[in-house]
Protein backbone atom coordinates (compact mmCIF):
# COMPACT_ATOMS: atom_id res chain seq x y z
CA UNK A 1 0.00 0.00 0.00
CA UNK A 2 1.52 3.37 -1.44
CA UNK A 3 1.39 6.40 1.08
CA UNK A 4 0.57 4.25 3.95
CA UNK A 5 1.86 6.06 7.03
CA UNK A 6 3.77 3.96 9.41
CA UNK A 7 2.59 4.84 12.49
CA UNK A 8 0.17 3.18 13.97
CA UNK A 9 -3.51 5.29 14.65
CA UNK A 10 -3.45 3.95 18.58
CA UNK A 11 -0.90 5.97 19.78
CA UNK A 12 -1.25 9.25 20.68
CA UNK A 13 2.16 11.61 19.46
CA UNK A 14 2.58 14.86 20.84
CA UNK A 15 3.91 17.87 19.48
CA UNK A 16 5.58 20.63 20.50
CA UNK A 17 5.91 23.87 17.40
CA UNK A 18 9.67 24.55 16.82
CA UNK A 19 10.59 27.75 18.09
CA UNK A 20 7.45 28.04 20.60
CA UNK A 21 7.33 30.21 23.02
CA UNK A 22 6.08 29.82 26.94
CA UNK A 23 6.59 27.84 29.72
CA UNK A 24 6.22 25.16 29.05
CA UNK A 25 5.88 25.56 25.05
CA UNK A 26 2.44 24.31 24.19
CA UNK A 27 2.31 20.84 23.22
CA UNK A 28 -0.36 19.58 21.00
CA UNK A 29 -1.55 15.89 21.09
CA UNK A 30 -3.08 14.01 18.57
CA UNK A 31 -3.95 10.51 16.83
CA UNK A 32 -2.52 9.78 13.23
CA UNK A 33 -5.65 9.08 11.35
CA UNK A 34 -7.04 5.63 10.56
CA UNK A 35 -6.72 4.12 6.94
CA UNK A 36 -10.35 4.91 6.22
CA UNK A 37 -9.72 8.31 7.49
CA UNK A 38 -6.70 9.14 5.11
CA UNK A 39 -8.89 8.12 2.59
CA UNK A 40 -12.09 9.82 3.10
CA UNK A 41 -10.11 12.98 3.55
CA UNK A 42 -8.23 12.23 -0.14
CA UNK A 43 -11.60 12.14 -1.43
CA UNK A 44 -13.32 15.39 -0.19
CA UNK A 45 -10.05 17.23 -1.10
CA UNK A 46 -9.81 15.81 -4.81
CA UNK A 47 -13.67 16.53 -4.87
CA UNK A 48 -12.79 19.92 -3.94
CA UNK A 49 -9.99 20.75 -5.34
CA UNK A 50 -9.89 18.11 -8.06
CA UNK A 51 -6.80 15.57 -8.82
CA UNK A 52 -3.88 16.70 -10.84
CA UNK A 53 -3.31 14.64 -13.17
CA UNK A 54 0.43 12.81 -13.43
CA UNK A 55 3.11 12.21 -16.32
CA UNK A 56 1.64 8.76 -17.00
CA UNK A 57 -1.70 10.21 -17.13
CA UNK A 58 -0.83 13.23 -18.92
CA UNK A 59 1.17 10.97 -21.86
CA UNK A 60 -1.52 9.12 -22.15
CA UNK A 61 -4.00 11.50 -23.04
CA UNK A 62 -1.10 13.44 -25.36
CA UNK A 63 -1.14 9.73 -27.28
CA UNK A 64 -4.83 9.57 -27.53
CA UNK A 65 -4.72 12.98 -28.61
CA UNK A 66 -2.07 11.94 -31.31
CA UNK A 67 -4.17 9.20 -32.62
CA UNK A 68 -7.12 10.93 -33.33
CA UNK A 69 -4.97 13.89 -34.90
CA UNK A 70 -2.88 12.86 -36.61
CA UNK A 71 -3.38 10.13 -38.85
CA UNK A 72 0.73 9.52 -40.30
CA UNK A 73 1.70 7.19 -37.67
CA UNK A 74 5.39 8.29 -38.04
CA UNK A 75 4.62 12.23 -37.39
CA UNK A 76 2.57 10.89 -34.60
CA UNK A 77 5.52 9.49 -33.46
CA UNK A 78 7.79 11.36 -33.92
CA UNK A 79 5.69 14.43 -31.85
CA UNK A 80 4.65 11.55 -28.93
CA UNK A 81 9.06 11.29 -28.79
CA UNK A 82 9.19 14.90 -28.45
CA UNK A 83 6.84 15.17 -25.26
CA UNK A 84 9.06 12.30 -23.96
CA UNK A 85 12.31 14.32 -24.46
CA UNK A 86 10.51 17.80 -22.94
CA UNK A 87 9.36 15.66 -20.01
CA UNK A 88 12.77 13.95 -19.59
CA UNK A 89 14.35 17.28 -19.99
CA UNK A 90 11.93 19.05 -17.54
CA UNK A 91 12.91 15.96 -14.95
CA UNK A 92 17.19 16.21 -15.60
CA UNK A 93 16.60 20.25 -14.95
CA UNK A 94 15.01 19.58 -11.66
CA UNK A 95 17.65 17.12 -10.84
CA UNK A 96 20.21 19.20 -11.59
CA UNK A 97 18.22 22.18 -9.80
CA UNK A 98 18.61 20.53 -6.71
CA UNK A 99 22.21 19.37 -7.17
CA UNK A 100 22.83 23.07 -7.92
CA UNK A 101 21.34 24.31 -4.98
CA UNK A 102 23.34 22.06 -2.52
CA UNK A 103 26.04 23.00 -3.71
CA UNK A 104 25.18 27.12 -3.76
CA UNK A 105 24.54 26.15 0.17
CA UNK A 106 27.68 24.44 0.33
CA UNK A 107 29.52 27.49 -0.98
CA UNK A 108 27.32 29.97 1.08
CA UNK A 109 28.87 27.75 4.31
CA UNK A 110 32.80 28.42 3.26
CA UNK A 111 34.41 29.72 6.03
CA UNK A 112 35.73 32.72 5.11
CA UNK A 113 39.35 33.10 3.44
CA UNK A 114 38.84 29.72 1.71
CA UNK A 115 39.32 28.87 -1.86
CA UNK A 116 36.18 28.45 -3.72
CA UNK A 117 37.28 27.67 -7.03
CA UNK A 118 36.59 23.79 -6.75
CA UNK A 119 33.22 24.57 -5.76
CA UNK A 120 32.43 26.83 -8.52
CA UNK A 121 33.96 24.60 -10.97
CA UNK A 122 31.29 22.01 -9.93
CA UNK A 123 28.57 25.02 -10.69
CA UNK A 124 29.76 25.47 -13.77
CA UNK A 125 29.82 21.97 -14.71
CA UNK A 126 26.04 21.91 -13.60
CA UNK A 127 25.30 24.82 -16.15
CA UNK A 128 27.00 23.08 -18.64
CA UNK A 129 25.01 19.94 -17.52
CA UNK A 130 22.06 22.36 -17.87
CA UNK A 131 22.60 23.49 -20.96
CA UNK A 132 23.03 19.79 -22.75
CA UNK A 133 19.90 18.60 -21.16
CA UNK A 134 17.59 22.16 -22.40
CA UNK A 135 15.37 21.87 -25.56
CA UNK A 136 16.35 23.73 -29.18
CA UNK A 137 14.36 26.64 -29.39
CA UNK A 138 12.91 24.44 -32.57
CA UNK A 139 11.96 21.81 -29.96
CA UNK A 140 10.32 24.45 -27.86
CA UNK A 141 8.14 25.99 -31.11
CA UNK A 142 7.42 22.24 -32.12
CA UNK A 143 6.01 21.70 -28.20
CA UNK A 144 4.33 25.06 -28.28
CA UNK A 145 2.34 24.22 -31.62
CA UNK A 146 1.59 20.73 -30.37
CA UNK A 147 0.34 22.09 -27.12
CA UNK A 148 -1.89 24.36 -28.57
CA UNK A 149 -3.07 21.85 -31.27
CA UNK A 150 -4.06 19.25 -28.38
CA UNK A 151 -5.81 21.73 -25.85
CA UNK A 152 -8.17 23.00 -29.08
CA UNK A 153 -8.80 20.03 -30.78
CA UNK A 154 -8.65 17.10 -27.98
CA UNK A 155 -9.88 18.78 -24.48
Amino acid sequence: MANVLPISPRLELSFTPPGADGDPPPAYRYKPPTLLQRQAWRARVGSVAGIQAGPAQVRAAVAAGLAKLCEDTVDRDALLGLWDVALAADEAAADIGQRSMAVVDRRAALAEGADPSAIDAELEALQAEAAAVALSEEQLDQLERLDDMLRRHHP
